[in-house]
């Protein structure tokens, strides 16, 4: 009889220490970034990211216009497609383009939001993305939108492989979880600054002077 009283009390202490844990989980201190290619054929990367609020109601969204070693007017802002905002529940958010490579989201009350939208990419330069069904190529200033602000921020990246792509190859530091293609850029310079190569990649390592490669 007494094993028996215990099992509701034990349901209800487990049901707590899980929202807990769930609530933990969810908590977002950096801008974190999920990308998918389904639309890989059609040259697109998804693009999920939730974007910490700092206690503000509304926050301001950019994309570079340049890049790293080419400072000329290059206008990724015009890639993006499909560009939304909603509540970490999915309750949609108000998000206003304000000039050709800002937007503003109305998030009241959130400690994050989440941003979704997509990039198209099919110029091979060292400035631009190109992707397709075997492999991507891609430059963090035409690919990222980041909080206006937000540059001394650390930021997280998680790629989700397609079937057939087996590797992820840039300058990025690895994520502290060590999880497969988990990054973590220490700034925005460090984001914008390292190109990424994605697909089914022969890496070759060597060393030269005691040097790694």
């Amino acid at each position: 009889m007494f094993r028996i009283r215990l099992i509701p009390i034990l349901v209800i202490v487990l049901l707590s220490q899980s929202l807990c844990w769930e609530s933990t989980a969810l908590a977002v201190d950096v801008p974190t970034y999920r990308a998918t290619f389904s639309a890989r054929q059609n040259h697109f990367i998804d693009i999920r990211a939730d974007i910490p609020t700092r206690g503000e109601a509304k926050v301001e969204l950019w994309m570079a216009a340049w890049t790293p070693g080419s400072y000329k007017i290059r206008d990724y802002a015009r890639f993006v497609e499909g560009i939304a905002a909603h509540t970490p529940a999915g309750a949609p958010l108000a998000i206003e383009k304000v000039s050709k490579d800002r937007w503003i989201v109305t998030c009241p009350g959130l400690d994050h939001f989440r941003l979704t939208y997509r990039v198209y990419g099919r110029e091979m330069t060292v400035r631009t993305n190109f992707i397709e069904s075997s492999f991507a190529m891609l430059n963090g200033a035409a690919t990222w939108i980041t909080p206006t602000g937000g540059e001394d921020s650390a930021f997280d990246l998680e790629f989700v492989l397609p079937d057939g792509w087996t590797d992820v190859e840039t300058g990025l530091p690895p994520h502290p979880n060590r999880r497969p293609h988990h990054f973590r850029a220490p700034d925005y310079d460090t984001l914008v600054d390292c190109p990424l190569l994605l697909g089914d990649l022969d890496v070759r390592e060597f060393t030269v002077d005691g040097v790694p490669h």
